[in-house]
């Protein structure tokens, strides 16, 4: 081959790159080219549902992907959930396998790759692959019922424990990393952990860094772990116990001036004055089932609040400055998700969007901000769950 011929065919395979080059760079920017990671399905969601005792998971159309033939079950967290058979937990993936056999006594939802399950009569943390990872010598409560830790989980890397008739905080290789010195902890949030420094029934709450040193001083009787930056405590003024919410630095940036309210979610929180009965709180994943009962169940259904009508009293969202967002009116409020929110009117609970547009209209006897898609409500005193149009997706034969 010649040079001129030589130099055509490196022209022409040149033009040819030229040519591949601007057909990728088209298709990327009309979205025909996807990436492996957006070819990908999107990760199933799964919600439990309860029938005459016995639970199961339905995905967002309703449809049910694990029978429900469980004793229980709880919320799916991490691409585990827990599931109770002849009284004993283990763990189900979202094709329903068991992929942790269901031999413990107690089980906890996953939380940064860790479990809480007991072992004889002590706890400790197993990993996705069901081995013990941090041995069980850690107590639920101390044996005077002074120390009690209600939602042992790893959070921001620590999880709070009692250990030695006291609560304090393990690392993911097990070691104590905060002595045991309180009555109560809360996971870290935010980068900081609410504990009872209190003694003798005198409770005092207040904030720790992860050092273990106090942030904000125990100076509340009532607190909340921090959400969106605030936290929500509660103080006696005035001879009235109100509601305000506190910074991370413990300066108080909403004045305690309501008789009820619930933590920030989504910019807003959900306040009252006067005797509101029924503000509802968005679910979340805890365990309750080690407390209530010793054998270890542990429930996950929301509990279910008052679903009657105000005797008076106002309510509102307020932003983090604050203020209102909307005129205070004569129903009950719940936390928004999902962009939407219930409201309880006269013809019973709806759901509302961030301008506060009725969007679902009102017609259940209870309603619970969303999850996963789905919100759980109440009709013909049956659990349901509806989809973000109200459309009623799946509905118990029984409870």
């Amino acid at each position: 081959m010649d040079r001129v011929q030589c130099r055509a065919s490196l022209l022409a395979i040149a033009s040819l790159a030229v040519l591949m080059l601007w057909l990728w760079r088209s298709a990327a920017g009309t979205g025909v080219l996807a990436s492996a990671q957006d070819r990908a399905e999107p990760a199933r969601r799964l919600t439990k549902v309860t029938e005459r005792d016995r639970s199961g998971f339905i995905d967002e159309t309703g449809q049910v992907v694990i029978p429900i033939e469980y004793a229980d079950a709880g919320d799916f967290s991490e691409g585990l959930a827990r599931v109770k058979q002849h009284n004993k937990w283990g763990f189900v993936d979202l094709t329903g396998r068991v992929v942790i056999p269901i031999r413990f006594d107690c089980a906890d939802d996953f939380s940064e790759g860790l479990a809480r399950v007991t072992v004889g009569k002590k706890f400790g943390f197993i990993d996705r692959s069901g081995k013990l990872a941090i041995q069980a010598k850690f107590d639920f409560e101390s044996r005077d019922g002074t120390a009690l830790v209600s939602i042992p989980r790893f959070s921001e890397g620590l999880a709070p424990v009692v250990l030695g008739g006291k609560c304090g905080y393990i690392d993911k290789a097990g070691a104590v990393v905060i002595a045991p010195a309180f009555a109560s902890a809360e996971p870290f949030s935010d980068g900081l952990a609410l504990v009872d420094a209190g003694s003798r029934g005198e409770i005092r709450m207040g904030f720790i860094d992860k050092s273990g040193k106090f942030a904000i001083a125990p100076r509340f009787k009532v607190a909340e772990s921090f959400s969106e930056g605030l936290a929500r405590v509660r103080v006696e003024t005035g001879g009235r116990s109100l509601y305000g919410y506190i910074n991370k630095k413990g300066e108080t940036v909403i004045a305690p001036q309501f008789d009820f309210a619930l933590p920030f979610s989504e910019g807003l929180a959900p306040v009252g004055w006067g005797m509101l009965v029924n503000l509802q709180q968005k679910q979340t994943p805890q365990s309750y089932g080690c407390i209530s009962d010793r054998e270890g169940g542990i429930g996950s259904l929301p509990r279910l609040l008052p679903s009657r009508p105000p005797e008076h009293g106002t309510a509102a969202f307020i932003g983090s400055d604050g203020r209102t967002v909307n005129r205070p009116v004569s129903v009950d409020l719940g936390q928004f998700s999902e962009g939407l929110a219930p409201v309880r009117f006269k013809q019973g609970w709806g759901y509302v969007n961030k301008t506060l547009n009725v969007v679902i209209r009102a017609q259940f006897e209870s309603a619970y901000p969303f999850s996963n898609g789905l919100a759980q409500v109440r009709i013909d005193d049956k659990q349901a769950f509806i989809d973000h149009d109200g459309n009623v997706v799946w509905k118990s034969k029984g409870w």
